[in-house]
């Protein structure tokens, strides 16, 4: 039986790419085809966008197939496949984490590792003009009003036709994931008119990391269905900046039983990244009986690291890390965070 295999890589400058390829091979079920091992490695050049078209010595890399999912575009039997990427004499190519992370999962892996990402996207017109454009418009405004973006509170897990724009792509987005077997969570509006939120877990950092990528994948193609551009970077619209982040949700076995190994790793993860008139309330978090503790004052001390008030009245749980932009390469921040928090 003979079927489309897309294989999925991210190139040199962190963008994805992919391309297809027809896979002959007898199956009974749809079991055999999300087998990973029946897939081959596939050679093909490394353009980015600091590739220099006009040079013939382009660098060939190897994809090799790390895990498979049913395609929603396609429907079964073909299969999205995500490849990580290797030179010619298999090292991984600079921006391939997936070893690194799987090397530092191993080491903690009786820690029990779990994360969530909330992957932040914005949607974006198309310029009529010239369509290869990066856009910085967001997707359903039609006016020059500069003062659109003023009023974030609108936007943020709205509903109606004033409020939450782009609904219908990702909300497209979302049932594609859940039919390819991503493990997305949840899904809202955020801050900013056309930017969205998928949560993508819980899971260890690899397969969260595999299915980020394809999330990001699916997102893309829907935007090509409705002609409109899906970006995970910043965006600055006329004056106004809008900021896309992706939020990291952090816990271990011992954090979710105990809060005092949540504070442990909290403490971990904020030591020099914080301003030092803060070091003394870290410090009283280090030495003090947690019933003692004040969640406003234990809430004030970073604003890129937090225990969620969740966390704190039940006294486990995880922190979640919002140091990170969207477009974040998700095998290096997990293994970082593991590595740092448990060093």
């Amino acid at each position: 039986m003979k079927f489309l295999a897309e294989y999925i890589w991210l190139d040199s400058s962190g963008n994805l790419r992919s391309k297809s390829k027809t896979i002959d091979f007898y199956i009974n079920n749809m079991e055999e085809v999300l087998n990973l091992n029946i897939y081959e490695e596939w050679e093909c050049y490394n353009y980015s966008e600091t590739t220099k078209i006009e040079n013939n010595d382009l660098e060939i890399i190897i994809l090799k197939p790390c895990a498979v999912f049913p395609d929603p575009f396609r429907k079964e039997p073909n299969v999205l496949l995500l490849c990580s990427t290797y030179d010619l004499e298999n090292n991984p190519l600079e921006n391939n984490y997936r070893e690194q992370s799987q090397t530092i999962l191993k080491q903690i892996n009786h820690l029990q590792p779990l994360f969530i990402l909330e992957q932040q996207f914005l949607i974006m017109e198309n310029c009529p003009c010239c369509p290869n454009k990066i856009s910085n418009k967001p997707y359903g405004f039609k006016d020059s009003n500069e003062s659109v973006l003023i009023n974030t509170n609108q936007h943020y897990c709205s509903i109606g036709s004033n409020n939450a724009f782009g609904r219908k792509i990702s909300e497209q987005a979302f049932h594609s994931c859940l039919e390819a077997g991503i493990n997305v969570l949840s899904i809202n509006s955020h801050i900013h008119p056309s930017q969205w939120e998928i949560q993508v877990g819980p899971d260890n950092g690899l397969n969260v990391s595999d299915h980020l990528l394809i999330v990001r994948y699916i997102l893309l193609r829907i935007g090509e269905l409705f002609n409109t551009q899906i970006s995970f970077n910043n965006i600055n619209y006329r004056k106004n900046s809008i900021i896309s982040n992706c939020y990291i949700n952090y816990s271990t076995i011992d954090m979710r039983n105990n809060i005092k190994n949540v504070y442990e790793t909290f403490i971990k993860l904020c030591d020099n990244q914080i301003e030092q008139k803060f070091k003394e309330k870290l410090e009283i978090i280090n030495n003090s009986n947690s019933s003692t503790l004040d969640f406003t004052e234990i809430s004030q001390i970073s604003t890129n690291i937090k225990i969620p008030y969740k966390t704190f009245k039940n006294k486990k749980g995880f922190i979640q890390d919002r140091r990170h932009s969207a477009n974040i390469n998700p095998y290096l921040v997990t293994s970082e965070i593991c590595f740092n928090a448990h060093s």
